[in-house]
């Protein structure tokens, strides 16, 4: 745990996104991203983590100020991280489930759920060099959709 801790802090760049689903886990919420990297593509919510944050509030954060969802609506797990060392940048990733209806919407990018059954692969649809993939497979191994 130590050596997590000091990879973070150490790193010049951290980042979150965080993988929402609907209350029945069929779908995902993305959103399509208006800028590069990726402009035009659908891509997990999130943003960056500023200095001296907790990483976990700042994922609240960005999903509040993206979505609309709070605290109250969702419960965040922190599920996995990417280390970018040649971009000195750590993505970490957080997911949860909705507890509640939510009235979604964002200023920032255009936002849709998406169903689970997908074609994630589709790198013309999906941001993340298929990342986007991996994560979702890599949650349904712990969480079966």
């Amino acid at each position: 745990m130590i050596e997590y801790t000091q990879r973070k802090n150490e790193m010049k760049r951290n980042v979150n996104i965080i993988v929402v689903f609907n209350q029945n886990k069929s779908k995902v919420l993305m959103c399509k991203r208006k800028k590069a990297p990726f402009k035009g593509l659908y891509n997990f919510v999130g943003g960056k983590i500023e200095p001296n944050e907790d990483h976990l509030q700042a994922a609240y954060r960005e999903l509040a100020e993206e979505t609309n969802i709070s605290k109250t609506d969702i419960e965040l797990i922190h599920f996995m991280d990417f280390t970018y060392y040649l971009d000195d940048t750590l993505l970490e990733t957080y997911i949860g489930t909705l507890s509640t209806n939510v009235d979604i919407h964002g200023e920032e990018n255009q936002l849709a759920w998406i169903k689970l059954t997908d074609d994630f692969k589709d790198l013309n649809r999906f941001a993340g060099n298929g990342n986007i993939y991996h994560i979702l497979k890599e949650i349904s191994l712990m969480m079966p959709f």
